[in-house]
């Protein structure tokens, strides 16, 4: 099964560790899109774009493909990156998904989640409204999941200290609406859909 999965992990020794990096890739990916796409919701994304949202999240990191474990291992959200490739992730996701045709704008805008609201993110320096909302939506989804999952450098935070963190980047790392929103789709998910509130 694992070699029909990922043949190029074939005879590779650390067969199991390889899988389970693979795995968490999938999941966590899988992870922020679902958050994406409740909080597009949120936000008033229609049910023809609210899919669109949600697969912008699966190739954002595709410029990855070219680190060490070790750089890897280093990504933060809520860091400079510590490395130069870490940096140019967005614009090696940029040049892979333009081999594709059809590729929906949202998809592309995939490659700005790391721009700050503040305009002190990467790769463009890009602040406020000049980030394409879909992208400001990833960042948050992308964010909560890495505080709120495990990492090589530390523990998963809770959801509430996550959410504290979120509120804490609010107006400097992220769209303070983008931010109250996603914090009201928390407190409402096991509750009846309320209105859109459209950012």
């Amino acid at each position: 099964m694992a070699g029909e999965l990922f043949p190029e992990l074939i005879g590779e020794p650390n067969l199991n560790l390889k899988l389970k990096a693979k795995v968490y890739q999938f999941v966590y990916l899988v992870k922020v899109a679902g958050i994406c796409m409740l909080l597009g919701k949120r936000a008033g994304y229609g049910i023809y774009d609210l899919p669109v949202l949600g697969t912008a999240a699966l190739p954002m990191n595709l410029g990855y493909i070219n680190l060490s474990g070790n750089e890897i291992n280093m990504i933060d959200p809520f860091c400079e990156p510590q490395s130069v490739n870490i940096k140019n992730h967005p614009l090696e996701t940029w040049k892979i998904l333009l081999n594709y045709k059809c590729i929906h704008p949202d998809t592309l805008n995939a490659i700005k989640h790391h721009e700050r609201y503040d305009g002190n993110g990467y790769p463009d320096k890009l602040s406020g409204v000049l980030t394409p909302l879909s992208s400001q939506i990833l960042a948050v989804a992308d964010s909560y999941d890495a505080m709120t999952s495990l990492r090589p450098y530390r523990q998963p935070l809770s959801q509430e200290a996550a959410v504290k963190e979120l509120l804490a980047c609010r107006g400097s790392q992220f769209n303070p609406k983008v931010v109250d929103a996603f914090v009201e789709v928390l407190n409402n998910v096991n509750k009846p859909s309320a209105k859109p509130i459209y950012l």
